[in-house]
């Protein structure tokens, strides 16, 4: 089965203190997350740089990037509080990358390295009664982590692509796409493993 592996690259780490908006600073927080945990591999985190700082056209920075026909790698920037919409279409650009150039049978999200990458940030989240705010709060209150969060936005971004699961859209799914078979009516079908984990 051929595999299309993605990668989210960003400000994930937690760095706090009175140089912690330091050029150096922001660039500790910056990490590659695979499947693997932290990625140290350069080329793949050049790229994530890359994606990471791409000027979008009124819709602030960071944009999907694919490493195809070389890997069939796609790389998705991150950033605590990307509004969801611009979250779901660097999603819904995975799905379009795939359809497009590297036309794997599956689509593989590394959720659960993304909840150990950014576990210290979301439990640290509204506990600064300096820079905590009510956006933070609530986030907190509707999802357990930023794993899970990400896995809803997966499962709205296969939606507005047209695939269904069982005829039903992907955001009626229960829980984790584990090797989940989706389909469009026109028939094309991919395998989405995005396991967030309980």
């Amino acid at each position: 089965m051929t595999k299309h592996i993605v990668y989210f690259y960003g400000s994930t780490k937690l760095v706090i203190g009175h140089n912690s908006m330091s050029n150096e600073s922001i660039q500790d927080r910056n990490q590659l997350i695979g499947f693997e945990g932290i990625v140290n591999d350069p080329e793949l985190v050049r790229h994530g740089e890359r994606c990471f700082k791409h000027v979008r056209d009124n819709r602030g920075t960071g944009e999907t990037g694919t490493l195809y026909p070389e890997m069939n790698i796609t790389i998705v920037p991150f950033r605590y509080f990307y509004n969801e919409e611009q979250i779901i279409t660097n999603l819904e650009d995975v799905i379009e990358a795939n359809e497009r150039y590297i036309q794997a049978e599956s689509i593989n999200f590394p959720l659960r390295s993304l909840v150990a990458a950014t576990s210290e940030a979301y439990d640290y989240m509204g506990k600064d009664t300096i820079m905590s705010n009510s956006f933070e709060k609530e986030f907190k209150k509707k999802w357990c982590c930023f794993g899970h969060y990400y896995l809803h936005l997966i499962k709205k971004a296969l939606g507005n692509k047209g695939y269904l699961i069982n005829g039903l859209s992907p955001e009626h799914k229960e829980g984790n796409l584990i090797d989940q078979l989706v389909e469009k009516r026109n028939g094309v079908k991919i395998r989405i493993h995005a396991d967030a984990g309980l």
